[in-house]
């Protein structure tokens, strides 16, 4: 086809003329392959350094923000050209931040002027809870509530006083307890006396009282004023016991020396267990009082001698 684009020409020119032009077509090819062999031959080596300075750079197994500048003899240089701010390993040991931790959180007070005078917060200060096994914690909630009867201020509420000064009047296992409720636990005085009880008032502690109210036995050497004391007492120290006033009025008569439910027996025309609930609370609380009016030593010497005429009739 090349031969037929030169008809008409010189027949012996065309042949020359032919050959000029396939050597300028392969030179132009020669040279498209010289350029895009140059590019292939750039971009493999580029692959090659890249590859060499991955296996050339050690491994550092710290996070992004450990980061190390290369460079001072750092064996952990990351070749990132930045520098980045060092961090001791030890500096993680020490707090750098405190919060308060309070578990009871009293209400604000509007008051600007309001002030718990230091001496009120010697006195609960004298009185401290410790947490012992020994210590009576329905006891300290009423020694504290006195205390704090003493200090009325216009526009404070109890909770804003009681909340401020109750923690001041716990110590050792109590004051632990404390610091370890959950910020805002306790917000008002009620929510305080329940939890403190939980924590203090054992439910073994419970059934050992709610035993001694129910098994209750007056003693030979004791009088009546003081056997009613010591009942009242073990029902005090356990306000939850459960037991109506009716059963606590049957346990104490069964409980009582004989000549006392004599005198019970006697003052309610016959039998003291028919009496009215709240007559026959009045009836003992009188008779308490009235044989403990003649003294300690009378009924001591009295109840002595009956215990002696009693042995002697056996």
């Amino acid at each position: 086809m090349e031969v037929m684009a030169f008809a008409g020409k010189d027949p012996l020119r065309a042949p020359i003329s032919l050959a000029l032009e396939i050597e300028v077509y392969a030179n132009s090819i020669e040279s498209v392959y010289r350029r895009l062999g140059r590019a292939r031959l750039t971009t493999g080596r580029k692959r090659v350094q890249r590859s060499q300075r991955v296996q050339e750079e050690p491994e550092v197994l710290v996070a992004d923000t450990m980061d190390v500048p290369e460079g001072n003899g750092n064996p952990l240089g990351n070749g990132l050209g930045r520098a980045r701010q060092t961090r001791p390993i030890g500096q993680g040991d020490a707090p750098n931040r405190h919060q308060q931790r309070q578990g009871i959180v009293p209400p604000p007070v509007q008051n600007h002027n309001f002030e718990i005078k230091l001496g009120m917060i010697n006195l609960v200060q004298n009185k401290m809870f410790h947490g012992l096994p020994s210590e009576d914690p329905i006891d300290h909630l009423d020694e504290f509530d006195r205390l704090c009867d003493l200090t009325k201020i216009n526009g404070v509420s109890e909770d804003a006083i009681k909340l401020r000064l109750f923690p001041m009047s716990l110590a050792d296992k109590a004051h632990q307890w404390e610091k370890s409720l959950p910020h805002g636990t306790i917000t008002t005085w009620d929510e305080c006396k329940k939890a403190f009880l939980a924590k203090f008032f054992s439910t073994g502690r419970t059934a050992k009282l709610r035993g001694e109210i129910s098994s209750f036995i007056q003693r030979n050497n004791e009088t009546f004023a003081e056997a009613w004391e010591r009942f009242k007492g073990y029902t005090s120290q356990c306000p939850h016991h459960g037991f109506n006033n009716e059963s606590l009025l049957s346990t104490l008569y069964r409980g009582c020396l004989p000549r006392y439910r004599e005198m019970l027996d006697t003052a309610s025309n016959g039998n003291f267990l028919n009496q009215d609930v709240d007559d026959g609370w009045q009836l003992v609380e009188n008779m308490a009082i009235s044989t403990g009016s003649y003294g300690e030593e009378y009924e001591h010497n009295w109840s002595s001698t009956a215990h002696s005429i009693e042995l002697e009739l056996r």
